[in-house]
């Protein structure tokens, strides 16, 4: 068998280990920052919601910022999970393929 095959596999199984461990950095990541993020609406931003930043009174649009920023991290959580998923299936299959080969 070709060590050139043996090789390029291992370095396919390396790169994708190491796209896996960067997924679960980045979904630890966000999801510490959404808990540091104070999750309480403040009441007045109620009343406006749904209102494009212009339209908000200047003391609730940074509020509304933080609010619309959790929302895009908790999104962000759920694509890094999709694609941790893919990477650890095409992972399992290079390993699967590795282990197929003749010594």
């Amino acid at each position: 068998m070709s060590e050139f095959k043996r090789n390029t596999i291992k370095d396919a199984i390396t790169g994708r280990e190491q796209e896996v461990e960067a997924y679960e950095i980045n979904i630890t990541n966000y999801e510490s920052k959404i808990e540091s993020m104070d999750a309480t609406l403040p009441p007045a931003l109620e009343e406006h919601r749904g209102k494009p930043p212009p339209q908000l009174p200047d003391d609730l649009i940074l509020a509304q910022s933080n609010l619309d920023f959790r929302e895009e991290l908790k999104t962000r959580i759920v694509q890094e999970k999709i694609q941790m998923n893919r990477s650890m299936a095409v992972l399992a299959a290079l390993r699967k393929q590795l282990a197929a080969l003749p010594e």
